[in-house]
């Protein structure tokens, strides 16, 4: 045996080494699969809403064919050749410095002359630039084509450009293609044709590429793949201002056909000097639509970005300069083994829950580090690989140690599984250090429950009957404190005690040890019910709870102890249990159960309470039900009769608390508390108590 648990820590030296090599490159290999792709892509997006909204660089302006422009001009799309004509002219005498149609004016409009006016007005602004559409065809053969502006149109622009946009594998717009393979040339994206112009260059110029970033003209981009670069949203819709196309050509000399006639152009031309403009749909039912990282925006609701947008923020990050970079694949791989090697070396000899601790806190500096550099240095770093290798390697490493603990725990389990409960077992072989007498101070929640008149009824049963009758019954109720996480710490006939709280902390305690209190006595009754049917007795318990700090831990002596509790907590338990009877009640919990578990019960005050080898006295509660539970009418009219006695009670009002009694009595003959204070009321009015007396009641 020695033999083969020293091979066993050998072969286990190598485990960490090991889980660390598989989980760097099963992660990277997966890091490339559509699943985690698109994991990271969330993670992505996540780092553009945390960074929220920022201010755009200013060069780009948005013209909307809109709502209010449908109602302005009295029809839909498509428009007059010569309004769009109006609109350039507009925009020419505004200064604006290039004016990009995300649109496509692939055939003749119906007034030849509005084309002429609108090829015109384009050849005299020289800086306009068309859409052009790349489109599937299907028949023998099968392709894509390019779908250009009509012929007048095409060859009075000063530029073309693809209108198309890259998606990703899960349907977002996250980046942007420069340019498009067309015959013999690249046709420039819409967006890449408009930077060309605005710096002056020969849109016939191409884009060369050097190392890891695309150049043209003075403009440097950092490449995110082979053919495209991360598109730097500055926000979600309307974060790039956006004016209304009939705003745009309402000026002294157009008359809005259905809109109210301001002649707004007038007033808001400034604003287009020197600019890039973009004109394209962004109504709904145009369908130009695309879904950004700010898709969802922070009230959870799905907000859609217009193409005209995403090409005016693809602009903006060019001419901005704000580029995202990533880094080399080589990298990615080196920061995952990084990852998977810290784990591995900070979780060597710990615990499981230790363990995961230290990966959750590797993971969660990691992001934090991740989120710091996307937003203060613009670097994007892969998430959910290294994340993943962390994990994963923080398993193959609990494993090990997993293994390492069996033969412990088994050896454990072989001493002390025909002496004590599973449930001590458990703790014993999770914490081998309780096996030493003592224990730890802790605050618990303890029950005691007791069945009325068990002795007589006992007596007038032969042994085997009873015993399975109590073992019937110990069950039920021990089901009960178990399913509500608690523990029994010993059975005294048809007495049980337990604790809430232990053997595992639980901040919760009191207030599921009243939830198991109230259905313990619920499924009394359904048991009586059935006893009674079968001709046998009905009997009542009595239940005490106390929450308060105890001694919780192995007790007795070296050769033979057991886990349990001590502490004046457990005594009032066990006295509230016995002060049921004094009362008529069925639960009596102490003021700390209550005030600890005061917002998920129902309880009425009984009274302030002096119990045997107790000095001070305490207030003690009767529990009735759970704050969730359905609202009983009569008992709340019970409970405000009783209140009213007991305030006229504590002022030595004697005759009016009597009364207050007799009325809750009156709507509940079978309410035991208002019984017991109505005797006491009769009493104290024939014979008060002194002058001295401090409202309490000593048992």
């Amino acid at each position: 045996m020695p033999g083969r648990g020293k091979n066993l820590c050998g072969r286990l030296f190598w485990a960490p080494l090991i889980s660390t090599f598989l989980a760097t490159v099963l992660l990277f290999i997966l890091s490339h699969t559509t699943l985690l792709r698109n994991a990271e892509f969330n993670t992505l997006d996540s780092r553009f809403r945390l960074r929220g909204p920022v201010e755009p660089h200013g060069e780009t302006l948005v013209i909307g064919i809109d709502q209010q422009s449908y109602k302005d001009l009295g029809r839909p799309f498509p428009w007059p050749r010569a309004w769009q004509a109006k609109l350039l002219n507009n925009l020419a005498r505004a200064g604006a410095r290039v004016v990009v149609f995300d649109l496509i004016f692939d055939a003749p409009g119906v007034d030849p002359d509005g084309d002429e006016a609108f090829a015109r007005a384009m050849s005299d602004h020289g800086g306009v630039v068309l859409g052009v559409k790349q489109e599937a065809f299907m028949g023998e053969l099968r392709g894509q084509r390019l779908t250009y502006p009509a012929s007048p149109l095409r060859e009075a622009a000063a530029g073309l450009g693809l209108v198309d946009r890259l998606e990703d594998s899960d349907g977002f717009t996250r980046r942007y293609r420069l340019a498009y393979p067309a015959g013999d040339r690249n046709l420039h994206s819409l967006g890449m044709e408009a930077v060309a112009l605005y710096h002056g260059l020969d849109p016939t110029e191409d884009i060369h590429q050097r190392g890891d970033a695309f150049e043209i003209g003075p403009s440097r981009i950092p490449k995110w793949d082979a053919s495209s670069f991360l598109i730097n949203y500055p926000g979600g819709r309307g974060s790039i201002p956006i004016y209304s196309f009939s705003s745009v050509i309402d000026d002294a000399d157009f008359d809005l056909p259905a809109g109210m006639d301001l002649d707004i152009f007038e007033l808001q031309k400034d604003i287009f000097l020197g600019k890039i403009v973009v004109v394209g749909a962004t109504l709904p039912e145009m369908q130009d639509f695309v879904r950004s990282p700010f898709f969802e925006n922070e009230k959870g609701q799905h907000v859609l970005t217009s193409g005209a947008e995403m090409h005016a923020a693809a602009i903006e990050t060019i001419l901005s300069e704000q580029f995202y970079r990533r880094l080399s694949p080589w990298m990615d791989f080196f920061i995952i083994l990084a990852a998977a090697g810290l784990i591995s070396l900070l979780t060597l000899r710990s615990r499981p829950i230790l363990g995961l601790l230290i990966a959750m806190g590797i993971v969660i500096v990691y992001l934090i580090l991740a989120y710091w550099l996307f937003i203060a240095h613009f670097l994007v770093l892969d998430t959910i690989a290294p994340a993943g290798a962390v994990f994963v390697c923080h398993a193959g490493n609990m494993l090990a140690f997993f293994m390492r603990e069996r033969l412990e725990r088994q050896r454990i389990r072989g001493m002390f599984a025909m002496y004590v409960p599973d449930k001590v077992i458990k703790v014993l072989t999770e914490n081998p250090e309780l096996m030493n007498l003592g224990g730890e101070e802790r605050e618990l929640s303890i029950l005691f429950s007791d069945l009325a008149g068990f002795t007589p009824f006992a007596e007038s049963l032969p042994p085997g009957e009873l015993v399975e009758w109590l073992n019937e019954y110990l069950s039920e109720m021990t089901d009960i404190v178990l399913a509500h996480d608690g523990i029994i710490d010993k059975y005294e006939g048809d007495l049980i005690m337990a604790e809430f709280g232990a053997p595992l902390a639980d901040p919760e305690h009191a207030l599921k040890a009243c939830r198991a209190a109230l259905a313990m006595q619920k499924r009394l009754g359904e048991l009586r019910e059935r006893w009674r049917k079968e001709g046998r007795a009905a009997l009542h318990a009595r239940i005490g709870l106390c929450t308060g700090s105890v001694v919780l831990g192995n007790m007795g002596s070296r050769a033979v102890h057991d886990y349990t509790v001590i502490g004046d907590a457990v005594n009032l338990a066990s006295r509230l249990e016995g002060a049921n009877k004094v009362f008529g009640s069925e639960i009596m919990i102490s003021e700390t159960t209550y005030e600890q578990a005061r917002e998920g019960i129902v309880c009425r005050e009984l009274d302030l309470l002096r119990v045997k080898g107790k000095r001070r006295a305490v207030t003690v509660y009767e529990l009735v039900a759970m704050r969730d539970d359905p609202v009983d009418a009569l008992r709340d009219r019970v409970f405000e009769a009783f209140d009213d006695g007991l305030e006229a009670y504590r002022s030595r009002r004697w005759r009016e608390a009597g009364l207050r009694f007799a009325a809750a009595l009156d709507i509940d003959p079978e309410d035991g508390p208002s019984r017991a204070y109505l005797d006491r009321a009769r009493h104290f009015r024939d014979d008060p108590p002194d002058e001295d007396w401090d409202r309490s009641f000593t048992m």
